[in-house]
């Protein structure tokens, strides 16, 4: 199939020069004889080998036709037809580029085309060739047939250089003001690649891009937006005045004002709408004046795309961008947040990884929006296709805040050990790493997740969490939190003492070790082993020289602590005499240095640290005489914090006396009942002791098959009693401890079906409720600049109405 497609398709180059131009042109047409053939035999071929044989030889004949003297303009084109099949296919057809600057020069106009044709394919903008075609080119934009200036405008686009540029601008300039519209948009597309190529050379034109966007073509006006969107997007406030414009542009062409032919799927002009919300978008951004002009169109363009095709979804989904890219409005990011609903709730992967883009995009200006899609989220969370879930974690990350993130971080770990991409894995490290960095309340979480993360992959982990980490430990020591350094000092002792420890690992010990670890010598921590520890990592293989660097430093600071360092350092230098590196190198003669110094000097500086220590009086036992008299004199007690706040809780509520409120109640329980109770369940009489049989008398409780609740000493405990109360509350906790609740159907494998259906609901619900914890619905947007926006509620097919009450 693919070989009769390639055949077909070559086969009808020459057919379509000639017999697209029988009118114009009196030439005889291009005939390429066994063409066809030599396509036919190439893709029939089985190896490559046999390909360059044949393609070699057809080149060879090719060359030997073209370096003849008397060669016609049909026989080049023959040979430029074989010689772009050879070229499509990767070999090198040099040799005949002049050729085609040839027949793009003197040829007729079928033979010029694909002369022009050839060229563009050929040569890039730098070639040297190039230059022979500027003189060709500026007299074919200067004539009068059409054909020949669009065919000199295409090759310009693909040519010309910045070099160029000044000797091509003028004429391509007064084909702004040609009478046929392909003329003129050909030259915009000029200008838009001489603007990319070199702003400053179309500078002074300007004016010219305003009125080819209000040029009555559409093409036209088409072409000179995209030239907009690349100035607007380096300085917007310079072209805010065209705003206007531009909304009427997107206004006439929601409201189907184009030809029929600019339709796609019966959407107007999709990817002309898809531009202007794209300039839109630029020129409102942080521009309140400007969005307020905005808002209504972007409420009549989702209004209007109503249709399930995908371009009306590539629509829907650009105008949501728009939306969250300018100044905000409430009502119409309520609208674009049902919109993205459409998304999240399709069947089609593409459509749903849109959704979760969307979403993404919502919820960084109105986090409330995403409370509607909870589930929708979870089940992307879960979703089988590694793209889909990839984004949802970018949602999670955009979403996290002070209540969710630990569920957030714990999520992307656990999906950072599925995942087997390594680019994915550090994507979330890096999420990861900013998180800890941003919520770091709580230390000694920050040291679990790190460890988690270097452990899972200590390559993608970036170099700034460790010493972040090591930043929030010293701020700890700072604030005296001695329970948070003995948790450090406890949790890196044991992480070293493993076989294959990562090395971002031993950075992170070997500081904290270094700094704190007199922590643990109430503990039984013995110096000597530590510094044993270190030895065995500082001689490992797998150590980086950054790690023994770490290292080194920590021994130098626990030396003064041990009795035989001078010993210890001398087998150390032992183990590392091959060492490569110069900074390790110096770092341990500095080390044997220091040990040469005699033992007293050692026990002088640590009798010097144990002063040092001793002199700081953390009780202030020194005020207690002043304490004393001040309490002696009627000063008041010193009063704790949690106290203070207590009795002023206890201030704020009103409060009832116990004695007035609880005198006269009688607090004994209730003799026992002296009636049996035997009759089945749904009789309504009561056996009560010698009187069997009568009727329940008026008053009596009828208690059959009723469950005691109560009892003397208050309610009892029931076993099948869901505590819902404690279930809403600290929910993100409660999922933290039991990370594992997942795994519930496993223990439910002999339940019946509701049952399994029951507990997946409620895991759902459970992990919906700690990840987007902290999110509310009271998270309103402020927007005082919009009165009345035009919002239309979803699936309305009312009809817009212009400001003179004429439908549009």
């Amino acid at each position: 199939m693919m070989s009769d497609a390639v055949e077909k398709a070559f086969a009808a180059i020459p057919g379509l020069i000639s017999g697209g131009l029988t009118t114009i042109t009196a030439g005889s047409p291009i005939h390429v004889q066994g063409f066809p053939s030599f396509v036919h035999k190439v893709c029939s071929l089985t190896s490559k080998y046999e390909e360059e044989q044949v393609v070699k030889r057809e080149l060879t004949l090719v060359k030997q036709r073209l370096a003849q003297p008397n060669i016609t303009q049909a026989q080049q084109a023959d040979c430029l037809v074989r010689l772009l099949f050879a070229h499509v296919l990767g070999y090198d057809v040099s040799f005949g580029y002049i050729s085609a600057v040839k027949l793009a020069q003197q040829g007729t106009l079928a033979y010029k085309r694909m002369g022009y044709l050839a060229c563009t394919l050929f040569l890039h903008e730098n070639h040297e060739l190039v230059l022979l075609l500027i003189n060709t080119i500026q007299k074919d934009i200067n004539s009068s047939n059409i054909m020949d200036v669009c065919m000199a405008l295409t090759a310009t686009c693909s040519l010309v250089n910045t070099e160029m540029i000044p000797a091509i601008l003028p004429f391509v300039q007064e084909k702004l003001k040609h009478q046929k519209e392909i003329i003129r948009k050909k030259a915009v597309l000029c200008l838009f690649k001489f603007h990319r190529m070199a702003p400053n050379s179309v500078q002074h034109i300007h004016p010219s891009f305003k009125e080819a966007l209000c040029d009555k073509d559409p093409g036209v006006m088409w072409s000179a937006l995209h030239i907009y969107h690349d100035l607007i997007k380096h300085s917007p406030s310079e072209y805010q005045d065209i705003t206007q414009s531009l909304v009427s542009i997107l206004q006439q062409v929601v409201s189907r004002k184009l030809p029929a032919d600019y339709e796609y799927h019966h959407v107007p002009a999709p990817w002309l709408q898809i531009k202007l919300l794209q300039v839109l978008a630029l020129l409102g951004k942080d521009q309140q004046k400007i969005s307020r002009v905005i808002h209504p169109v972007l409420a009549e363009v989702l209004q209007r795309s109503e249709s399930n095709q995908n371009i009306t979804f590539g629509v829907v989904y650009e105008c949501i961008l728009t939306i969250t890219s300018i100044s905000p409005d409430t009502r119409l990011l309520e609208y674009a947040a049902k919109c993205t609903g459409k998304f999240l709730r399709s069947k089609a992967n593409n459509l749903r990884y849109l959704g979760i883009k969307a979403l993404t995009k919502v919820i960084q200006v109105a986090p409330q929006h995403a409370l509607d899609h909870q589930m929708t989220v979870i089940e992307c969370l879960e979703d089988p296709d590694h793209t889909i879930r990839a984004k949802t974690l970018e949602l999670l990350y955009r979403m996290c805040n002070s209540v969710n993130v630990k569920v957030i971080c714990d999520k992307l770990l656990e999906y950072m050990e599925k995942d087997t991409e390594k680019s994915i894995k550090g994507d979330i490290a890096s999420k990861i790493s900013k998180l800890t960095e941003k919520y770091t309340t709580n230390v000694q979480w920050c040291i679990e997740i790190v460890n988690r993360m270097v452990l899972l992959e200590d390559s993608l982990v970036p170099q700034s969490t460790v010493t972040s980490l090591i930043q929030l430990v010293k701020d700890a020591s700072l604030r005296g939190e001695d329970s948070v350094l003995l948790f450090a000092v406890q949790t890196y002792w044991e992480l070293l003492q493993r076989k294959d420890v990562p090395n971002k690992l031993i950075q992170i010990g070997a500081w904290i070790l270094g700094e704190y670890s007199q922590l643990r010598v109430v503990d039984g921590f013995n110096i000597q082993d530590l510094l044993q520890v270190f030895q065995r990592l500082l001689v490992s293989s797998s150590t980086s020289c950054d790690s023994k660097r770490w290292l080194l430093t920590a021994v130098t600071k626990q030396v003064l602590h041990c009795e035989n360092a001078k010993e210890y350092v001398t087998q150390l230098a032992q183990h590392l005499q091959n060492e490569d590196d110069a900074d390790i190198k110096q770092r341990l003669r500095e080390l044997q240095n220091l040990c040469q110094e005699p033992m007293t000097t050692f026990a002088q500086v640590r009798t010097e640290c144990q002063k040092e220590q001793e002199e700081y009086d953390f009780s202030l036992s020194f005020l207690d005489n002043y304490v004393s008299e001040a309490l002696e004199g009627g000063a008041k007690a010193y009063c704790p914090l949690h106290l203070r706040n207590m009795k002023q809780k206890s201030q704020d509520t009103p409060q009832v006396s116990e004695t007035s409120f609880f005198q006269g109640m009688n607090f004994l329980p209730y003799e026992s009942p002296t009636a049996s109770i035997s009759s089945p369940v749904g009789d309504t009489s009561v056996k009560s002791g010698s009187s069997g049989g009568r009727d329940n008398r008026d008053g009596e409780l009828r208690l059959k098959a009723v469950k005691k609740l109560w009892g003397h000493t208050g309610r009892l405990e029931q076993e099948d009693e869901v505590d819902q109360t404690l279930y809403e509350e600290n929910i993100s906790e409660k999922w933290m401890e039991d990370r594992k609740v997942s795994d519930k159907s496993q223990d439910l494998s002999q339940s019946s079906p509701p049952s399994l259906e029951l507990a997946e609901k409620r895991r759902k619900q459970e992990l919906a409720s700690a990840l987007f914890g902290g999110i509310t619905r009271s998270e309103d947007i402020k927007n005082d600049f919009i009165e009345n926006p035009v919002i239309l509620p979803v699936g309305t097919n009312q009809t817009l109405l212009n400001t003179d009450n004429t439908e549009r």
